[in-house]
């Protein structure tokens, strides 16, 4: 008897056929058609034996045409007739049927497509006609037609789901695999990077490492190893990507730990070789920009505030609005902070002697800081 796959590194429909006999308790078979790597046709089927069940492979000579059809069409179910399987020539039958069978009609076809290409998993449920693979008592009569409409809904609906998960399980495991590969093989990080590079690197960074990690229970930051290996990602979109996946690896690495603190090494960095994020050095040129814009909104605040200052006038919004080379309104400029507010507190951290007069009394960029400073002793 062959063992029943229990890896969750399994192709989603070996997860599947495993699952639905504690989904529906008792189910008499369980059949999953698919295409091999190879392209050859191929075929499982689980059938209850005892307490357990038993798996199979089926035999398809002869039925290959007829499958290929079907493995073809898009998602979706229905419900058969025994007599309508077309792996078993014994079985199958063509012609109309009569509407009195349809009470017959017991096994659940579902056609569930395992990635954007290629062929479907096809699965044959055969249940009981007297309802009791629901987790209920033996029920009296037999499934009609708006019960199965209802069942088959739902339970395609959860295989597509389930199918969904195992992809992004399988995601994770490819990223854990990588990184766990870096962490094995990897060489010291090379230290031949300028200096300022470097520190525009660790502001970004630790800005996008706390939007990551909002509601996660301990701090994750970057060694200054780890720092200088960001600093040679040779674009923003490479470096970008790794950050991402460092930070997710570390969440789930260290999940259920007491740690107030995680520091990476340079080994939790991987970075992508593609040529998609080879090809994207504009990426770093469009946050290098950005930042440009923002330094010149602060320098731009900071003159209207001088100006206002000189003439003995409040330093308020709606004046500091008006005194710009080109007027706008209050609420025009809480805005434009409120969108800019992670690059304005880089710069204004980056460069304590720049704009003093805004610092101290332009209340809306004062409030921005504040709640920034509780941000930081909350997390």
């Amino acid at each position: 008897m062959k063992p029943i796959p229990n890896s969750i590194t399994a192709p989603p429909r070996e997860q599947l056929l495993r699952a639905w006999p504690e989904i529906f308790p008792g189910i008499d078979r369980i059949v999953v058609l698919f295409r091999m790597t190879d392209g050859e046709m191929a075929g499982q089927e689980l059938v209850a034996q005892g307490n357990g069940y038993r798996l199979r492979e089926l035999l398809l000579q002869g039925f290959e045409d007829r499958l290929t059809t079907l493995l073809s069409e898009n998602q979706g179910y229905g419900w058969i007739n025994p007599d309508q399987l077309p792996f078993e020539a014994s079985s199958y039958k063509l012609g109309q049927l009569e509407i009195f069978s349809e009470q017959n009609h017991v096994v659940l076809t579902l056609r569930l497509k395992y990635s954007d290409k290629g062929d479907s998993d096809l699965f044959y449920l055969f249940f009981r006609e007297d309802q009791s693979n629901f987790g209920v008592s033996r029920l009296q009569g037999t499934l009609d037609t708006a019960r199965k409409a209802l069942i088959g809904a739902l339970v395609f609906r959860l295989a597509r789901f389930y199918y969904r998960s195992a992809q992004e399980v399988t995601k994770y495991i490819t990223e854990f695999t990588s990184v766990t590969r870096e962490l094995i093989t990897a060489r010291p990080a090379s230290t031949a990077v300028d200096n300022a590079l470097v520190s525009w690197i660790t502001q970004w960074a630790n800005a996008e490492l706390q939007q990551l990690q909002s509601d996660n229970p301990f701090t994750i930051t970057l060694s200054p190893e780890a720092l200088q290996k960001l600093s040679t990602a040779g674009n923003f979109e490479t470096a970008r990507t790794a950050l991402h996946k460092a930070a997710r690896f570390a969440m789930m690495l260290y999940a259920g730990s007491n740690l107030d603190e995680v520091v990476l090494d340079p080994a939790f960095l991987v970075f992508e070789t593609n040529t998609q994020a080879a090809v994207q050095p504009v990426e770093q040129m469009s946050v290098q920009s950005k930042l440009s814009r923002t330094r010149q909104l602060l320098d731009r605040l900071e003159a209207a505030a001088n100006a206002l200052n000189e003439r003995g006038e409040d330093i308020t919004s709606y004046a500091v609005g008006q005194a710009l080379d080109r007027p706008v309104t209050a609420p025009a400029i809480t805005d434009a902070l409120r969108k800019n507010k992670r690059r304005i507190c880089a710069l204004l951290e980056q460069n304590p002697a720049q704009w003093p007069l805004i610092r101290r009394q332009f209340r809306p960029l004062t409030n921005l800081m504040d709640k920034e400073k509780q941000l930081r002793q909350i997390g």
